[in-house]
């Protein structure tokens, strides 16, 4: 199979409009639960747009923590998503073992703000590589 960049980029375009087409609330309903971590090796996506594993969230005192890395279950396939929280947490406190979690991310993601009071950071979340086969798969003719 022979993709072009450009036509990647375009495939990956459209299957992301429509995943911002399908309502938040119906779509978190319609999809499985998303497969957590372990508490010990739960990976935490940081304001500064880092991803970092529990252990390392010492290294960041004044960052806040967004969201959390899970797995979800999309088309038979088990992609990275990001699952951002209703509220950010600063790395100094306590993780919320159950946090309320706004949206599922799967694609491309842009000026993820903090929800901290002063914070001006934004993030960026990135596509996986099992999202990206995903889209080949199910938009490409072989």
């Amino acid at each position: 199979m022979n993709v072009t960049p450009r036509a990647l980029s375009r495939l990956a375009r459209d299957a992301i409009k429509g995943y911002r087409s399908t309502c938040c609330t119906h779509y978190r309903f319609l999809m499985p639960q998303p497969i957590m971590s372990a508490t010990a090796d739960r990976r935490f996506f940081l304001c500064s747009g880092h991803a970092v594993v529990a252990a390392q969230l010492d290294k960041y005192p004044d960052r806040h923590v967004m969201g959390e890395l899970c797995y979800r279950e999309y088309k038979g396939s088990k992609v990275t998503v990001l699952a951002r929280w209703d509220v950010s947490v600063s790395t100094k406190d306590d993780m919320p073992v159950n946090p309320d979690i706004d949206m599922y991310l799967i694609g491309d993601a842009r000026d993820i703000k903090c929800r901290c009071p002063g914070c001006a950071n934004k993030g960026r979340w990135e596509m996986g590589k099992a999202a990206i086969k995903l889209i080949i798969k199910t938009y490409v003719a072989e």
